[in-house]
């Protein structure tokens, strides 16, 4: 289902409980607001829940996202229902704006890596070889540059399928590694110069965000980390254990947090603050905000930088490979 809907479905769920309206009223209400599979999921919802179904199991029909799910098991359990649906539109809302801010860095990176690959091929494929055949009757000995130049057409016209098919390959395994989450690898995509540190910011503000859903929802801190921990990668996964090891052995959360290389001083400060007042909370509320901004302030000036300098670079490779083919062309006027 899109994240749309289901943020749309939750928004409005939320709204007609708090305004006191029972739940099967409240789904009769919104059903119509929807296009017809999702209604058909609607009136699912709403003829398990009048079979006395749980809740848990009778929303599984309209998500099966293990969050979604856990927190409508926790309403039900806690009787707050209108709470939890309140939560669950905040936690979507605000996914949808720090997913918008990771679109827009990896977007305009991506479009000029494209842009550049096509530019380079159409020149090497198209542009150079019609220069060749110029050169053939020039009868004199041509610069590195142009050799150099020559030889990556030829090298682009002879190979351009083969050339396609590996970068496909390392497209492809870089997806694949990925998505089955290995270890390592997700442990170097943190330790990356510049995409690895706001990487890092993009996983705390979404850590912070999460916890700061369930522990709002009253939720004990460590069931809370087991909910978070399954939605995690391999590295992430392993940290997060290690951490409910600790605190389940007596630690106190702070100093489980503290041999983790992914929680720096400042996280870890507004824990021990958090664990002193026992407002975990406020703490995560805090601590998604603030880095929220920082990944906005990122992105920002990521962007800010990155135009000039896009430009530049594809201007770059365009006036290389059109001075190398031209450079000849110029010394044959000077020689006439």
């Amino acid at each position: 289902m899109a994240k749309k809907e289901i943020r749309e479905f939750v928004r409005n769920l939320y709204h007609l409980l708090y305004a006191n309206i029972n739940l099967i009223e409240a789904l009769e209400i919104i059903e119509y607001s929807f296009n017809k599979e999702f209604l058909k999921k609607i009136k699912r919802v709403k003829s398990a829940v009048k079979k006395g179904e749980k809740l848990e199991k009778s929303f599984s029909l309209i998500s099966t996202d293990e969050d979604f799910l856990n927190l409508i098991k926790i309403g039900e359990e806690t009787g707050e229902l209108p709470l939890i649906f309140k939560t669950l539109y905040e936690k979507y809302e605000f996914e949808a704006n720090v997913r918008k801010e990771v679109i827009s860095l990896t977007v305009y990176p991506v479009t000029v890596i494209v842009t550049s690959i096509i530019i380079v091929f159409i020149l090497l494929k198209v542009v150079v070889p019609k220069f060749v055949a110029v050169y053939k009757d020039m009868n004199q000995e041509l610069p590195k540059l142009t050799r150099m130049t020559i030889k990556m057409s030829e090298i682009t016209d002879k190979y351009s399928i083969h050339i396609g098919v590996i970068l496909i390959i390392i497209v492809s395994s870089f997806y694949i590694m990925k998505k089955k989450n290995v270890i390592n690898f997700d442990k170097y995509i943190f330790k990356l110069p510049i995409f690895g540190k706001i990487n890092k910011k993009i996983f705390l503000l979404k850590f912070s965000q999460e916890l700061y859903t369930l522990t709002i929802s009253n939720v004990d801190f460590v069931k809370s980390l087991k909910i978070v921990c399954k939605t995690r990668n391999n590295y992430i996964k392993e940290e997060i254990n290690k951490i409910i090891s600790k605190i389940e052995k007596g630690n106190s959360i702070e100093k489980a947090f503290k041999e983790s290389e992914i929680f720096d001083i400042e996280y870890r400060s507004y824990l021990r603050i958090a664990e002193k007042t026992g407002n975990l909370p406020y703490c995560f509320e805090q601590l998604k905000n603030i880095y929220y901004e920082r990944v906005s302030g990122n992105v920002r000036l990521f962007l800010k930088l990155l135009e000039p300098i896009s430009i530049i670079f594809i201007a770059m490779i365009i006036g290389v490979i059109v001075l190398s083919v031209m450079i000849p062309i110029f010394r044959l006027g000077e020689n006439l």
